[in-house]
């Protein structure tokens, strides 16, 4: 049985979404265990859990490149898989992980930067909790 091209594109494009809703939820779930991580390491004096902190960071900044990456991809021109909301919500993702890892350095030397690392965490870890659960809802049929 052939499949016509129409019929490949829109099997693509559900592997797609469904990569996209997985890595959205892991993002979301590591920014939480972000935050576990530090607490604990700051408020127990565990440095440990600092340091796992700063590797789980590197390894969600890799995250949140490739569901940038699957939006973009997903956004193609033939059958749409992913909308422009996806694409804008994880490229300001990627920023805001970027200053986030730059902010979290820099706490080795400023104690301004951890006035900014702790909240820029809170707005990391609404916006991909957001993601997540947009990802998981039906898009609507224009």
């Amino acid at each position: 049985m052939q499949t016509s091209p129409q019929t490949e594109t829109s099997r693509s494009g559900r592997g797609l979404v469904t990569t996209y809703r997985w890595l959205a939820s892991i993002l979301s779930l590591g920014i939480l265990v972000q935050a576990v991580l530090a607490s604990q390491g700051l408020f127990e004096g565990k440095p440990g859990l600092i340091s796992g902190h700063g590797m789980l960071g590197n390894l969600l900044f890799v995250i949140a490149v490739v569901i940038l990456g699957i939006a973009l991809y997903g956004r193609g021109k033939d059958a749409p898989a992913l909308d422009n909301g996806a694409v804008a919500r994880s490229a300001i993702l990627v920023v805001l992980v970027v200053i986030q890892i730059m902010l979290g350095y820099a706490t080795r030397d400023s104690t301004t930067s951890i006035a900014w690392h702790i909240p820029n965490g809170v707005l990391l870890m609404g916006l991909s909790a957001v993601n997540a659960a947009m990802a998981w809802t039906k898009p609507r049929r224009s």
